[in-house]
């Protein structure tokens, strides 16, 4: 899968991890653009689907975007019951990852990283 530009240089979130209130975005073209505010920490060095509830802040410009929308600003239970939400609809029966720790970055870890450097 491919990284979107502008997230080329960014840490993951599957090595940040992430606190409540932080926000992650979509650092691939299948989730990019995509935001969403975590209610639960989430563990640095994992990779999988977030844990937890989340709010749907925007749903990006990747292919699911439109599947997405009428989530935004939505507070989600679980990305697994998204994906299933966006797995039922005509163009979403591939959706998968797009909640995963490793396809999003932590804006937050990443200035703070650069901060330190």
């Amino acid at each position: 899968m491919k990284r979107a530009k502008e997230a080329e240089q960014r840490t993951l979130a599957s090595e940040t991890g992430a606190q409540p209130q932080d926000v992650l975005i979509g650092a691939f073209t299948a989730n990019e653009g995509l935001c969403v505010m975590m209610r639960q920490r989430q563990k640095a060095g994992r990779g999988g689907s977030i844990e937890g509830s989340f709010e749907l802040l925007a749903c990006g410009n990747g292919p699911y975007a439109g599947l997405l929308k009428s989530y935004e600003g939505t507070e989600v239970k679980s990305a697994a019951w998204l994906i299933e939400q966006v797995r039922q609809r005509h163009g979403g029966e591939k959706c998968t990852h797009i909640f995963n720790l490793n396809m999003l970055f932590n804006e937050e870890a990443n200035e703070k990283t650069a901060v330190r450097r």
